[in-house]
C-alpha cells in the first residue's frame, strides 16, 4: 500500500503557515498576561458583541453625568458661598443701622453710612464670584459679571436721587425703591448685566437635572443691595443733610437689609436642597458604573492563570515546530531513503 506524502513546496509553507499562527498565539497571550485584557473578545463573546457596544455606550454616559454632577456640585457650592457671605454680612450690618437709632447723632450716623457703604462694595463683589470661568448669578450670560460695580451703583442711584429733589427719609425711600423694583428702572438697565433667562439645568442623570435658577436680579437680592444702598446715600448727605432724617433712613434701610436676610435664607436651603439632589445623584451613578465596569471587566478580562498556560503551551508547540524544522533541514539524499 502506498502512503501519500506531502511535496516540499507544501510542506514549507505549512510549516510557515503553522509557525505564523503559533507566533500570533504567542504574542497576543502576552498582550493578554501582561494587561488583564483579552485580545480576542469578539471570539470569546461567539461574534455577539452587542452586550459589550451596551456597556460601552453607558459607561461614556455615565461618564458624562459625572462631569456634570462635578460642575453642578461645584457651582453650586460656590453659589452657597456667595449667598453666605452676603447674608453674613447683611445680618451684622442690619443690627449696625437700627442701632443708629439709639444714639441720633452727626458721628454714629456718618460711621454707619460708611460702614454700609463699604460692606456694600463686599457684597457686590460677593455675587459678581465666578467658578471655572462662569460667573454664577447672570443667568446664561455667564460670560460677564451679574453686577455693575458698587460704585457705578451708587452714582446712578445717588443721580435718581438728586432728580428726584428728595428732602426726607420717605422721600428718598420712595425713590430708591422704585429705582431697584419698577421694571426697566434704574436697577435693571444700569446695575444688572446678566441675562433674564436662567441657567441652563445641569444633567445630572437619566431622568434628572439640577436647576440653578436664582439670578442677581431676583427680589430677595434686589431687597438686600437696596437696604445697603440706602444707607449709604447717607454719606452723600442724603436726606438734606438732616440727621434726625438721616437717622429715619439708615432705620430703614436696616430694616430693609434685615427682611432680605430672612429671604435669603428661603434662597439657600432651596440650593441646599439642590445640593443634596446633586450628591444624591452622583453617588447613585458611581454605583451604577461600579456595576457596569465589574460587568465589562468579566467580558473584557483574561483570567491570568489560564492565559499563562496556553502560553506555556503554545511557547512549547514552537519549540517543537522549530526542533522538527532544523531536523527536516538537515536531512540527507541517503538518510531520507532509509
Amino acid at each position: 500500500m502506498k502512503s501519500a506524502s506531502m511535496g516540499d513546496l507544501a510542506l514549507s509553507f505549512r510549516t510557515n503557515q503553522l509557525n505564523t499562527k503559533l507566533k500570533t498565539d504567542l504574542e497576543n497571550l502576552t498582550v493578554e498576561l501582561s494587561t488583564g485584557r483579552k485580545t480576542e473578545i469578539a471570539a470569546s463573546v461567539k461574534g455577539d458583541l452587542n452586550p459589550l457596544i451596551s456597556l460601552e455606550r453607558s459607561l461614556a454616559t455615565i461618564d458624562s453625568f459625572s462631569v456634570a454632577n462635578t460642575e453642578a456640585a461645584l457651582f453650586a457650592s460656590t453659589l452657597q458661598a456667595s449667598l453666605e457671605m452676603a447674608q453674613d454680612i447683611a445680618t451684622e450690618m442690619g443690627q449696625t443701622l437700627l442701632g443708629v437709632n439709639n444714639t441720633p447723632e452727626t458721628n454714629a450716623v456718618q460711621a454707619a453710612s460708611k460702614d454700609a457703604r463699604m460692606r456694600f462694595d463686599s457684597v457686590v463683589a460677593g455675587l459678581n464670584t465666578q467658578v471655572t470661568g462662569r460667573y454664577v448669578l447672570g443667568g446664561t450670560a455667564t460670560d460677564r459679571p451679574p453686577l455693575a460695580s458698587a460704585d457705578d451703583i451708587m452714582a446712578s442711584l445717588s443721580a435718581a436721587v438728586t432728580a428726584s429733589g428728595a428732602v426726607t427719609a420717605d422721600d428718598v425711600q420712595t425713590v430708591v425703591v422704585a429705582w431697584f423694583d419698577t421694571p426697566g428702572g434704574g436697577f435693571e438697565t444700569d446695575a444688572y448685566l446678566g441675562s433674564t433667562t436662567d441657567l441652563t439645568p445641569f444633567r445630572i442623570s437619566d431622568d434628572e437635572v439640577a436647576e440653578m435658577p436664582l439670578r442677581a436680579d431676583d427680589q430677595a437680592i434686589r431687597d438686600l443691595l437696596k437696604g445697603f444702598a440706602m444707607a449709604s446715600l447717607v454719606l452723600t448727605g442724603v436726606p438734606g443733610g438732616d440727621v434726625n432724617e438721616q437717622t429715619s433712613l439708615l432705620v430703614k434701610a436696616g430694616e430693609d437689609v434685615f427682611g432680605a436676610s430672612g429671604t435669603m435664607s428661603v434662597a439657600r436651603a432651596s440650593l441646599g436642597a439642590t445640593e443634596a439632589r446633586i450628591n444624591t445623584a452622583a453617588v447613585r451613578n458611581s454605583s451604577e458604573q461600579a456595576a457596569m465596569q465589574l460587568a465589562y471587566l468579566e467580558i473584557t478580562s483574561a483570567d491570568p492563570f489560564e492565559t499563562a498556560a496556553k502560553l506555556e503551551s503554545v511557547q512549547l508547540q514552537l519549540e517543537a515546530l522549530y526542533t522538527l524544522t532544523a531536523r527536516a533541514g538537515n536531512l540527507s539524499l541517503v538518510d531520507y531513503l532509509r
